[in-house]
């Protein structure tokens, strides 16, 4: 039996046999255990939510034209958004910052049915479980509080980049093998052709009852229609139709929420103008966090993004659709 307090703002405790649900009436959005006959599943994880902690005085900034004490980080994975943790810690200390890759319904079915499946690894499964929780109670806590005043920040990159960036954060899920004393050279062919064969047979495995397909094919199939998908499902915005400046951030607000979506290829040279820009942040230091390159794969990651060939298939699924037209194009 293990207790985890996330921010302490809530506890949750991990114990067998089912799979994620909540005893406490306040937040609703907490689904109930999945059970079947009235008996658990076996083999699984349980995350109970067992007491909300009260939470301390926090400190406001002035945003907006408003005090907050919020802060959102809402992106896809592998778009920065540890970096922007660690930088707002340090320029609006004592805000509550939250930071979520996914917040819609959908979506945290997907995840929840993936790791239902019979060959479901637990390490990874509890993982992601722990993940759906903590983002239904943030949305359905705060982002659905339209009288609380919060920034949103999020973020996009080059799709086909974004899921190569994507398959290293999942590497042991592809390359099962990789040493990383050993040479990078000795596993590039290897994990090119398992992208490859990945993205041929995506749809065949986006459907697959296997856990390790499915888990594969996420990172693959890529960013495109996260911005549609999840992003503007849980804001209830539409992101395609607000201005993009010189240096590809937008920035606009609803209700009592200040929006910023930034360019994530234009943060290395761009990086105090862009973070600067979110509301309440007035000075900033960059403190960078995951970076694939200076990771232990760091070198295999070169490898791959100059030797893996993008077929014509490739170029058209990530680049021939409305996100890549509006934002790059």
């Amino acid at each position: 039996m293990n207790e985890f307090d996330f921010g302490g703002r809530y506890i949750v405790r991990y114990r067998r046999p089912s799979w994620p649900s909540c005893t406490n009436p306040k937040i609703s959005a907490l689904r109930k255990s999945q059970r079947q006959n009235g008996k658990p599943s076996n083999g699984r994880w349980m995350l109970k939510l067992i007491s909300e902690a009260p939470i301390p005085r926090r400190i406001r900034v002035f945003a907006g034209g408003q005090l907050v004490d919020t802060y959102i980080i809402h992106m896809a994975g592998k778009t920065g958004s540890q970096t922007v943790q660690q930088t707002l810690r340090a320029s609006v200390p004592g805000c509550l910052i939250e930071r979520h890759h996914f917040f819609s319904a959908q979506t945290i079915k997907e995840l929840r049915d993936i790791c239902e499946l019979p060959d479901a690894i637990p390490e990874n499964a509890n993982s992601v479980i722990s993940q759906c929780l903590q983002a239904e109670i943030c949305r359905n806590t705060i982002i659905s509080d339209h009288e609380k005043p919060k920034v949103v920040i999020s973020a996009y990159r080059d799709p086909y980049r974004q899921s190569v960036a994507a398959m290293f954060q999942n590497l042991p899920t592809f390359l099962p093998e990789f040493e990383p004393n050993l040479p990078a050279s000795n596993y590039v062919d290897r994990l090119i052709g398992e992208f490859t064969y990945v993205f041929r047979n995506r749809r065949e495995m986006a459907r697959s009852q296997r856990f390790l397909d499915r888990r594969k094919v996420r990172p693959i199939e890529g960013f495109c229609r996260w911005l549609e998908d999840d992003f503007n499902t849980t804001h209830d915005v539409d992101v395609f139709d607000q201005e993009i400046d010189d240096v590809g951030t937008v920035r606009f607000s609803k209700d009592r929420t200040e929006f910023l979506v930034y360019r994530m290829e234009a943060l290395e040279d761009n990086f105090t103008r862009i973070l600067t820009s979110i509301p309440g942040v007035t000075d900033c230091t960059r403190i960078d966090a995951n970076r694939g390159f200076e990771k232990a794969y760091g070198e295999l990651y070169r490898l791959f993004l100059n030797q893996n060939p993008v077929t014509e298939e490739m170029l058209h699924h990530y680049y021939e659709n409305r996100f890549y037209k509006h934002f790059y194009e």
